[in-house]
């Protein structure tokens, strides 16, 4: 394996990092490393001023082929910074620069389709404004499961499932650190 394709591997999990703040996780099977369906917490309370800053992320239970079909994992971020909900989807693959077309189902409700946000590094999708977010978030905080499918830049469309075991805590702590505005 070359650089560059190990640069390309590693690229979803390093831009869940680098908008959470939270460690990557490890790319084996170790079983003292967080597993799909597992979502990693951390809560922070700023120095500064006293806001809380809160990140929850959330591997998928299934794997995800980059653009040169490397396979990673995709990941769900739910996060309040600097009183700003936000919640998105991290992929493998690079997503474009402008409105995504996405498809989704919670639970066994009806498959839904409409265009996401990506991300300023073109890794992510999902809903960066507070309004958007927060209706989002309400919705998988009583969910069980999310499939999200999504196309990288110039790629076929791939599916994503979410086990959301945990959620409603990490939404309600969220919620509660961004109160909205």
């Amino acid at each position: 394996m070359n650089h560059k394709t190990h640069r390309r591997m590693v690229t979803a999990a390093a831009c869940a990092v680098a908008l959470t703040g939270l460690a990557a996780p490890a790319r084996s099977e170790d079983p003292a490393q967080p597993t799909a369906g597992a979502w990693q917490l951390k809560e922070e309370v700023s120095s500064l001023d006293g806001g809380t800053k809160i990140s929850g992320i959330l591997k998928s239970a299934n794997a995800v082929p980059n653009s040169i079909g490397n396979v990673d994992h995709a990941y769900l971020i739910i996060r309040c910074r600097d009183g700003q909900l936000v919640t998105y989807f991290s992929w493998p693959a690079y997503m474009g620069s402008g409105p995504a077309p996405v498809r989704w189902k919670i639970d066994q409700g009806s498959v839904m389709s409409g265009e996401w946000a990506t991300s300023d590094s073109g890794n992510a999708i999902g809903f960066f404004r507070e309004r958007t977010a927060r209706d989002f978030i309400t919705k998988l905080a009583v969910a069980k499961t999310i499939v999200v499918e999504a196309a990288g830049y110039q790629s076929a469309p791939h599916e994503a499932r979410f086990d959301l075991d945990g959620v409603s805590e990490i939404a309600a702590k969220a919620i509660a650190a961004c109160p909205g505005r």
